[in-house]
């Protein structure tokens, strides 16, 4: 269909549970459906206050609130890719590189801790809060990546890699998924790197999301999360 009207977006996507979050957000800022794609991703242009929101034609309203709940932590002041400016082009999309997609993984996974339990009080399913519940998959791959980058010098920095893979990892089993002989097997490649991740993990968890209009929520996640990634 392409980018729908207020009427269908009204129509496939809001009811009871998210009609207030949809309502506040609305009020702020110029968003634009478009039911093109085959995946869910918020487009967020923060100089003009235009958002995008590109889902698939089967109007899952679970993942629709999903990207609604990355925009309202717009909404509140937080962008967890702000800490990292370097990455950030004039348009507001990530340079395209091995550090911004490892850093933006990062990002993403800091986000749905933060606002996953409130998906959850506003009544939408556990199991539709990514589209890949039942489906992601850590292979073998991905340990021997990281052994390999950690005794390489490839040009991809293993501290960050290490934390995406981890955070990824308790990042689903936050939201039910059972991840312990993952974050095992994690553990025993390198438990300086593995207790950090979770250090980092525990400050997300205790991370508060201040409401208030004038609030320093930005201020003290670039402190937080620049004291665990290296450049």
């Amino acid at each position: 269909m392409g980018f729908l009207t207020l009427e269908e977006i009204e129509t496939f996507f809001i009811d009871d549970r998210n009609r207030d979050l949809w309502g506040k957000l609305f009020q702020t800022y110029t968003i634009g459906v478009n039911d093109d794609y085959s995946f869910y991703k918020l487009d967020f242009v923060s100089e003009d206050e235009v958002v995008y929101v590109l889902t698939d034609s089967t109007h899952n309203k679970n993942l629709f609130t999903h990207e609604l709940l990355h925009l309202d932590l717009r909404f509140k002041g937080f962008n967890s890719l702000l800490a990292f400016p370097h990455l950030i082009l004039p348009n507001g999309n990530l340079v395209e590189s091995q550090e911004s997609m490892i850093i933006s993984s990062i990002c993403n996974c800091v986000e749905h801790i933060l606002f996953f339990d409130e998906y959850i009080e506003l009544g939408f399913e556990q199991d539709q809060f990514v589209a890949d519940y039942y489906t992601s998959e850590h292979p073998e791959a991905i340990f021997t990546e990281l052994a390999h980058v950690r005794s390489n010098d490839i040009g991809i920095n293993y501290n960050n890699l290490f934390i995406a893979r981890q955070l990824i990892i308790l990042a689903e089993e936050y939201c039910g998924l059972e991840r312990e002989n993952h974050l095992k097997r994690l553990s025993n490649l390198d438990l300086r790197m593995y207790n950090k991740g979770i250090d980092l993990f525990n400050h997300i968890i205790d991370f508060e999301i201040k409401e208030e209009e004038n609030n320093d929520n930005q201020v003290r996640f670039n402190d937080l999360i620049l004291s665990y990634i290296n450049f």
